[in-house]
């Protein structure tokens, strides 16, 4: 068996080293093309953003600035996520293409029933830009892309995870078969180095585009918590949807939900809470056996009909940034949350839980605060009323080793257009 493990293997490798180094040889030729050709060929390149879920967007500072320069023009694509039947995924398609027309953006979805248009060659892009790394959507969006247009992509999430062998993160035909990958740091440079087939020689670290506006010191963010009879404690809770996972054990939802309705109960008077699901954990319950549709709809609409409560389920800078503290199971919030330096509560049910996060994800959660138990909850709840957080000096020195250090020049999002521009020659 062991035998057979290793040809199988083997065989992958080979499979994946062939296949990438043909699509790295046809995006040469692809450049090499647009370049003999001059800008006067194609001035504007058409950039498509193909997008699964409007949660994991991390890309809005790139598209906008794209969207402002003469050089590209830029679309979003809407792209079926499959994993979980045609309710869900209709569902999710229309509120993800709301959240970008509400945005004013260019937006189309990916998937028409009646019609079915070749939308790739109706938006005839020049330019992919890739938001999620797995195969979760149909062909036409992922692999007939990626074998077949120069493409890019910035990951969804902070990779501060550890788990399996690295592949699914660094080491997917899709990763080696990428133009460019925008990396948000160092360790995640050296972990593309170590796990890749390509050695990861198509990474650049720009640091992470989503965060430019909690660097940025002319943002005012929006109010997005519901108005009280007086002001209150503002609180996320934003669990994982790794309920079924023992590979990746994140997740305390199952053991945490009930207690959390009655804490939000119990506080209503000191505390308003904004229920933050990661966008598959309501999926997931929905197929658990003891859960379900029906409980899973009414414990949703728990969070949304409360005075003191609602769901936040798209994005959530101005969330972050208007909030006073956060109570998580997630990884890539891990850093995320850093960036407002607030008082942090990191649930989990295991002490070998640093044994799933890389270097990076250790040092973030050595500044958290944590919790076993509910008492331990409830404490750092108390801590809240008495704005007691000596961790904030901790969080300090993380944000000045490994946040501050990308955002002191140039932002990601300039880096990243910049090496576009250059790929393409199009300042020529």
């Amino acid at each position: 068996m062991h035998i057979l493990r290793f040809i199988y293997l083997k065989v992958k490798w080979i499979y994946k080293k062939i296949a990438s180094k043909r699509i790295e040889r046809a995006n040469k030729k692809r450049l090499e093309y647009y370049i003999s050709k001059g800008n006067s060929f194609k001035e504007v390149k058409n950039v498509l953003f193909v997008v699964i879920h409007k949660s994991v967007w991390k890309l809005d500072s790139v598209f906008k600035k794209m969207l402002e320069s003469s050089q590209f023009n830029p679309t979003i694509l809407v792209a079926p996520h499959t994993a979980f039947g045609n309710e869900q995924m209709i569902l999710d398609l229309n509120e993800s293409y709301d959240f970008f027309r509400s945005k004013k953006y260019p937006v189309v979805k990916g998937f028409d029933v009646e019609l079915k248009i070749d939308y790739i060659k109706l938006l005839n892009p020049d330019i992919i830009f890739f938001t999620n790394p797995h195969d979760l959507t149909f062909k036409e969006y992922y692999t007939n892309l990626f074998k077949n247009f120069i493409s890019y992509y910035v990951p969804y999430y902070y990779q501060i995870s550890k788990w399996g062998d690295y592949s699914a993160q660094y080491d997917q035909l899709f990763h080696n078969s990428m133009h460019r990958i925008f990396s948000p740091h160092n360790i995640a440079l050296e972990l593309h180095k170590k796990y890749a087939t390509n050695k990861g020689k198509n990474v650049i670290v720009t640091g992470y585009p989503a965060m430019e506006p909690f660097m940025d010191k002319f943002y005012k963010p929006n109010n997005p918590w519901k108005t009280q009879e007086k002001e209150k404690l503002r609180v996320i809770w934003a669990p994982h949807h790794t309920i079924n996972s023992p590979e990746l054990p994140y997740s305390n939802f199952l053991k945490y939900a009930i207690f959390f309705k009655e804490l939000a109960q119990h506080t209503k008077d000191k505390i308003q809470w904004a229920f933050k699901p990661h966008p598959i954990l309501k999926p997931k319950l929905i197929n658990h056996t003891d859960w379900g549709k029906e409980k899973t709809e009414s414990y949703w609409n728990f969070w949304r009909e409360n005075l003191n409560c609602q769901i936040e389920e798209g994005d959530y800078t101005d969330l972050f940034l208007t909030s006073d503290a956060m109570i998580h199971d997630s990884g890539s919030f891990l850093v995320e949350y850093m960036y407002v330096n607030k008082p942090v509560l990191y649930l989990t049910s295991t002490l070998d839980i640093k044994n799933y996060f890389n270097e990076l994800g250790c040092e973030a959660f050595d500044v958290c605060y944590k919790a076993f138990t509910k008492d331990d909850i409830i404490k750092f709840i108390e801590s809240l009323y008495e704005e007691d957080d000596p961790m904030i000096l901790e969080r300090k020195s993380f944000i000045s080793k490994h946040i501050n250090p990308f955002f002191s020049d140039k932002f990601p999002s300039d880096l990243i257009i910049a090496s576009i521009v250059s790929d393409f020659k199009l300042d020529a």
